[in-house]
């Protein structure tokens, strides 16, 4: 039986840590991304209280300086929203490629179970048939010997039946004889010791 090709597992290992290691840097990169919204946001805070604060302090006295950092704040606030709309977008990107990539390594992950519980399976089976194969020449050695011991027994017993059977007839055929000649001798009424006197 041809055995399947299994996947090697140091292949395995190696792509699992690469996919590991691609969901590590995806995570990093959204922190950073994080980080990097939250300090703009801070930034365009603290912006707006100085100019906040500065305004209070000019006083009414310089309506065109205030104009002019009205100006200056809305450009800010406005380059601000662009930065935190740029910033947002980033992580949202990058919240998405890490969740892709998380997929890619569960499912990675998950045929490389489903490959190795493949071949553990093709493995198993045929073990087992390896074992029933070892099983069944076992069972047939013993039938052999079990045929040949009753063979032999039965060669045996034949021997003996028929060696039996021979001594039984010649026994017989031996009594028959002597029954007739002792009959001969009562007819003729001879006897056996006659020469000797």
């Amino acid at each position: 039986m041809a055995r399947a090709a299994s996947p090697s597992t140091p292949s395995l290992l190696a792509a699992t840590a690469a996919l590991l290691a691609t969901a590590a840097l995806l995570a990093t990169t959204a922190l950073f991304a994080t980080a990097a919204l939250l300090a703009a946001v801070v930034a365009a805070a603290a912006a707006m209280a100085m100019e906040h604060a500065a305004q209070s302090a000019a006083g009414a006295a310089r309506m065109a300086a205030q104009a002019a950092e009205h100006a200056a704040q809305a450009a800010a606030a406005m380059a601000a929203a662009v930065a935190a709309r740029i910033l947002a977008a980033t992580a949202l990107f990058a919240t998405t490629a890490l969740l892709a990539a998380a997929a890619l390594l569960a499912t990675t992950a998950l045929l490389a179970a489903a490959a190795l519980f493949a071949a553990a399976t093709a493995m198993v089976t045929e073990h087992a048939a390896q074992a029933i194969a070892e099983t069944g020449q076992a069972a047939t050695m013993i039938a052999a010997r079990i045929l040949a011991t009753t063979a032999l027994f039965a060669t045996t017993a034949l021997f003996t039946t028929t060696t039996l059977l021979a001594a039984t007839a010649s026994i017989g055929n031996s009594g028959r004889a002597e029954h007739q000649r002792d009959g001969k001798r009562r007819k003729g009424k001879t006897s056996v010791h006659r020469g000797d006197s």
